[in-house]
């Protein structure tokens, strides 16, 4: 819990300052997209293996990602 916290905040106060992207290796289950205000024209970059993320895809298909959401 105490990670998932710090990268918030490291991720949160990087966006305040200006950051437009963020690359997510090994993305795994990650739902901060999701989960956290972001601006809409955030891009948010989840790279992971294909199972990982059609896996992914299926649990959050009636989700709405808060910003401009690619996986690869």
């Amino acid at each position: 819990m105490a990670r998932t916290y710090c990268f918030d905040r490291i991720i949160s106060e990087q966006v305040a300052q200006g950051a437009e992207m963020v690359i997510n290796l090994a993305a795994g289950l990650d739902t901060r997209p999701y989960r956290m205000a972001l601006p809409a024209s955030l891009k948010w970059i989840e790279v992971d293996l294909p199972p990982m993320l059609a896996y992914k895809e299926q649990i959050l298909r009636t989700r709405k990602s808060q910003c401009v959401n690619w996986s690869v």
